[in-house]
Parts: C-alpha cells; structure tokens; sequence
C-alpha cells in the first residue's frame, strides 16, 4: 500500500525522475515476481493434495461411468432395433398397397373384379421414450447438435440429410417515413411510439 501510494504521488518530469521512476518499476516487478512464487509455494501443496483426491474418486467412478454408457447403450440399441423392424413392416405394408393398387387397376381395365385388399402386418408399438424400472426411469431422447448445424449453414451447406434448410429474408425498416400508409396498422411493428417521427 506505501509502494503504491509513493506511485501516486510520484511525478516524471524531467530525466531524473524518469530514471527514479524506472528503477521503481524495477523494483515492483522484483517484488511481484517473489510474491508470485511465494503464492505458488503455498498453492502447491493444495494443488497436489487435489490431484489425489480427483484421482481417488475416479478410480472410483470410472467403472460406474462405463456401466452407465454400456446399459444406456444397449437401451438406444434395443430402441433402435424395435423402430428399425416397425419401419420394416411400414415399407411391407406400403408395397402390398402398392401392388393390390396396381392389380386393381390393370383388372378394372381388363374388366374384371379387383382381387380384395391384402392383409397387412400389424405394425408394432413404438419404441418407449422412458424405460421404467422398480427404482427410476430413463429417458431416451434424440438430440440435434444445433452448433453444428448452424455452422454448416453458416458455410453454405444447403444439403444436409433428413434437416429441411430454407432461407428466410429478414427486413429492417431504417426510415419510417418511407413506409406508405396503408402497412402502417396499429397491431403491427410500424407503428410510432409517441414522440417518434
């Protein structure tokens, strides 16, 4: 606190006390530099006993981590596989539609009677979001990475599979007065606050 209200006071006004004032930035950065490595001396007892600590408990958690990223991986496999067996049977059912249709209309040309609507496979529920058990519940939910598409939009990707991109202009209105009337509503963001031009 003296050092810096000595600094406060100091005034350079001439060669001398330019090469005074030197000297004591000199001696400043002396006296950081030691408190810096004194600051570290204490820290690093701590810094080293957090380690251990850190290290302690991963042992501890790692292996509840992998088990927690294996069972909820067999979850989204097993999700997988029910949606992937209900598209299956979706993509069957549409091509017996498809195929009664094409024989219905080749037989009303021929003049004959359409052969009847063919049995379609029952199309199983849709996988559960949640999971349930006797002690909780877990939730299987699909993420979109927005960072990653906005990025890829951002560098002219236009195409990406399964995301609908489109562009929408977006206007700002600099001059009022250049609107015309008839846009200017009260329910709509043209209109003047009072006071405004």
């Amino acid at each position: 606190m003296r050092i810096n209200r000595y600094a406060q006071i100091t005034q350079v006004t001439d060669q001398d006390t330019a090469r005074a004032a030197t000297n004591d930035l000199g001696m400043v950065a002396n006296l950081k530099k030691a408190i810096e490595e004194k600051r570290r001396n204490y820290k690093a007892p701590l810094l080293e006993y957090a380690k251990r600590i850190d290290a302690a408990f991963t042992f501890i958690t790692s292996p509840l981590e992998a088990a927690d990223k294996t069972l909820r991986q067999k979850l989204i496999d097993y999700n997988q596989k029910i949606e992937a067996e209900r598209q299956r049977i979706i993509d069957i059912n549409r091509l017996k539609e498809q195929a009664a249709f094409l024989e219905a209309e080749a037989a009303r040309d021929k003049g004959q009677e359409s052969s009847p609507q063919p049995k379609l496979e029952r199309i199983p529920d849709i996988a559960p979001e949640h999971f349930r058990a006797d002690i909780g519940a877990v939730g299987i939910t699909t993420t979109i990475d927005r960072d990653k598409v906005d990025q890829a939009v951002a560098k002219g990707c236009k195409d990406i599979p399964g995301i609908y991109i489109w562009f929408e202009p977006k206007w700002k209105v600099l001059n009022l007065k250049m609107v015309p009337e008839e846009y200017k509503r009260k329910n709509t963001r043209l209109t003047t606050k009072k006071g405004e031009d």
